[in-house]
């Protein structure tokens, strides 16, 4: 039986089991005198723990899990913290204070505390902290109410210094049959990259690629999975070899390594020489009284894709042609038309190993009416010469003379991917070093005057990389447009 002896009224509280409790002890000196004193904490009359000249102890199943409250704190310096709370732990609790060195040795004690220890746990002992030395075995006792219950243990933060083997000992009131075999436990890092690929790989049709790719980590006890994409879906496992490569074959691939941490990646393309890339979709266009707003989407995501606009009024055979200079533009505005007139629009794509394939045309209507003279055009001669020499690309043309209004010629080519302009008043005109060029781009306009009215030559394409042959293509036939 527990006597209270003193007026004071027991305090109450209530905890979980693994759950910490305060029992909060204030110290009265006899006359407000500090004096030595011992610190006894009492459960069911049994000394759990005391505190004299600073050393403190605790008994049997409360040590490591009882500790002194800082003086400096809120608290009375008579207050402890219990930790890991047991079912067992539930009953009255005495703060009992000692005053050795007068008589009586006792004031104003027995400072009373209940704990009521709630809930359905079915850990009835809990694991309490420990220090052990580096290299000494920590032992943390989890028992549950039932023989039956399975214990599951987890380690948060787990760093790398906490790889090493694990043993479990189960045990009863009749004692343990030994502990389990060794549990080895690896902490994993992220993977990292021995071997990552190109970024870019172009082969010729018909041949064969092997794209490596390998990681490891640090340990190199797990190797991490290796997983192939393209253009964003699951191709292969392991390591990438292409053979008898097909105009299929071009596209991104996504190396993916990975283990029970994360993943990490490395990116590649792969390109097809002479390979034509598809034709522009989803042709767009807006008008206005003299302008056509083309808008499109690349039939491939390539790195480097040129394109140019084609145009024509519905009732003519002649093509205009329109380079774009800046790579990978999707959209144009195309000027000076005649108001109220229907074009025909359509856009071609080139990469570096050729032309690809027109896109679907597209018929639009300036706004406004049509000011279109009768007499819209004059050709420039069909005959079109071309010579090459040392000096570059020399162009030959013939105007009918019976046109009294020419003023003068304009003419257009493409070098090192850039728009030029020359204007002469003769028939011919030499581009000077062209021949250097892959492919030489022309296109030849007749300004007459009063009209202020343009009449387009075709528009050609001198394929010179063979020095002992000249390829001329005519693209198109003459067409006028009014400024």
């Amino acid at each position: 039986m527990i006597i209270i002896h003193d007026e004071k009224k027991p305090s109450y509280y209530k905890a979980a089991v693994g759950e910490a409790v305060i029992f909060n002890c204030h110290i009265e000196y006899p006359h407000d005198v500090p004096i030595p004193y011992i610190l006894n904490w009492n459960k069911e009359g049994q000394t759990i723990f005391s505190l004299y000249e600073s050393k403190a102890t605790a008994k049997g199943s409360y040590k490591g899990r009882i500790k002194l409250i800082e003086s400096d704190s809120d608290y009375g310096k008579g207050s402890i913290n219990l930790t890991n709370i047991r079912e067992t732990d539930g009953g009255w609790y005495e703060c009992q204070i000692l005053f050795p060195n007068r008589s009586p040795i006792t004031h104003q004690n027995g400072t009373w505390f209940h704990l009521k220890v709630e809930g359905g746990n079915v850990i009835a002992i809990p694991p309490i902290n420990q220090t052990t030395i580096e290299g000494e075995i920590a032992r943390f006792p989890c028992c549950t109410k039932e023989n039956t219950s399975n214990v599951v243990w987890k380690k948060d933060g787990v760093k790398e210094e906490h790889s090493g083997s694990y043993t479990c000992t189960p045990f009863n009131e009749l004692g343990t049959d030994g502990p389990s075999p060794k549990m080895n436990v690896f902490v994993l890092k992220s993977p990292v990259f021995t071997i990552t690929p190109q970024m870019l790989y172009i082969r010729r049709k018909g041949e064969s690629l092997h794209i490596p790719c390998e990681a490891t980590e640090e340990h190199k006890i797990h190797k991490p999975n290796i997983v192939w994409l393209k253009n964003g879906k699951f191709f292969v496992r392991g390591n990438l070899t292409l053979m008898d490569l097909q105009e299929e074959d071009r596209g991104v691939y996504q190396c993916i390594a990975s283990n029970a941490v994360t993943s990490i990646f490395a990116e590649t393309e792969v390109m097809i020489e002479n390979t034509a890339p598809r034709a522009p979709y989803n042709i767009q266009t807006d008008s206005t009284i003299d302008t056509i707003t083309v808008k499109w989407k690349s039939g491939l995501t390539k790195p480097k894709l040129d394109f140019s606009v084609w145009y024509r009024t519905t009732d003519s055979s002649t093509w205009e042609f329109l380079p774009l200079l800046a790579t990978n533009t999707k959209e144009y505005v195309i000027r000076s038309l005649q108001p109220g007139t229907e074009y025909e629009v359509m856009v071609l794509c080139r990469d570096a190993f050729g032309d690809g394939m027109f896109s679907k045309s597209v018929v639009v209507k300036t706004k406004g009416i049509s000011t279109v003279p009768d007499k819209n055009y004059y050709e420039i001669s069909k005959n079109i010469s071309i010579e090459i020499s040392e000096e570059g690309c020399m162009i030959n043309w013939y105007f009918p003379n019976e046109e009294p209004d020419l003023e003068h010629y304009e003419i257009q080519y493409v070098e090192n991917g850039m728009l030029n302009n020359a204007i002469t008043k003769d028939p011919f005109y030499l581009v000077k070093n062209s021949h250097q060029e892959d492919n030489c781009q022309f296109q030849i306009f007749a300004v007459t005057k009063g009209k202020n009215y343009i009449k387009s030559s075709f528009f050609i394409i001198i394929n010179s990389s063979s020095k002992k042959k000249i390829n001329a293509v005519i693209l198109g036939v003459s067409f006028g447009m009014l400024f």
